[in-house]
């Protein structure tokens, strides 16, 4: 059940949280830039001034590596819908119905609105987590776009007398008791500390799995958790929750798809639901462990 859960919660999120926000992040940058086209502006290299070039072209380029992270979080969702429910002890599959997989995995999609498969490979999809490293991978590779883009917006918009001052961003903090006129910009360093935590999930998720623990990786929920963590923080503020809040909704959504379509196939086929974990693999227990 936790393999596959990991991979559902992920997939949910990805598909209905971050794409849509990768997008929305690359079109709104290119309506800026198309606003922009005819300002012209020093460019810089090593923070000394370098060759002229327009607006549009500097922020056309943060709309590319907007693009760019969309794309690369779309290529690791074949591996990510590849569910390893059926697999039971080790991949061998033993007390499963030989249909069950691939009837779970078609109902499952019926309910969720996504296209997951049995794993190809029942015994890799037991006993590594590779789809979730590489999920995670793409979305540190995200985290350290958004921290380029945030960080170039600091320099441009330093200011009002000693700093380059070629943008103007919303004022909301004040920031000093001292300076009581001093209002910061603060959300490019607000996304800056998100990507960092991000960046940290990353490398904990690939420590632990690190020692995967032979044939069932051992460290699984760490993993998941951090992948689904890591996606949950780019939704969590917009809902007005937290980041654990979020990640536990992204679980519950794809938990109770799953016991659903468990339900759907063993009533199809004349089996009591609360006997239909047993013969998908994994037991009364690893369903209460879910929950």
């Amino acid at each position: 059940m936790i393999p596959t859960t990991t991979h559902v919660s992920a997939a949910i999120a990805v598909r209905h949280e971050l794409l849509p926000a990768l997008e929305h992040l690359r079109r709104a940058l290119n309506r800026k830039a198309a606003r922009l086209r005819g300002v012209v502006k020093t460019g810089r290299t090593h923070l000394m001034d370098a060759m002229p070039l327009r607006m549009d072209q500097e922020i056309g380029a943060w709309a590319t590596q907007g693009g760019d992270a969309r794309e690369r979080s779309e290529s690791a969702r074949p591996r990510l819908h590849a569910l390893a429910q059926g697999a039971t002890a080790v991949g061998t599959g033993i007390n499963a119905h030989p249909k069950f997989a691939r009837s779970f995995a078609h109902a499952l999609s019926t309910r969720v609105g996504i296209r997951f498969r049995p794993a190809d490979d029942p015994f890799a999809a037991i006993a590594c987590a590779d789809a979730c490293v590489e999920l995670h991978g793409q979305l540190k590779a995200a985290a350290v776009s958004l921290t380029k883009i945030a960080n170039d917006l600091r320099w441009m918009n330093s200011a009002p007398l000693a700093g380059l001052a070629e943008i103007e961003l919303k004022a909301l903090q004040p920031g000093s008791s001292i300076m009581p006129g001093k209002v910061n910009p603060v959300i490019p360093e607000a996304v800056a500390m998100a990507c960092a935590q991000v960046s940290g999930t990353d490398a904990c998720v690939t420590l632990g799995y690190l020692d995967p623990g032979y044939f069932l990786g051992g460290t699984m929920d760490l993993d998941a958790d951090g992948a689904r963590k890591a996606v949950a923080d780019r939704v969590a503020s917009p809902l007005g929750l937290t980041v654990e809040e979020a990640a536990a909704a992204i679980l519950s959504v794809a938990t109770e798809n799953m016991v659903q379509a468990i339900s759907d196939i063993t009533v199809d086929q004349g089996i009591d639901p609360a006997d239909a974990v047993l013969i998908g693999g994994g037991g009364a227990a690893g369903l209460n462990s879910i929950y």
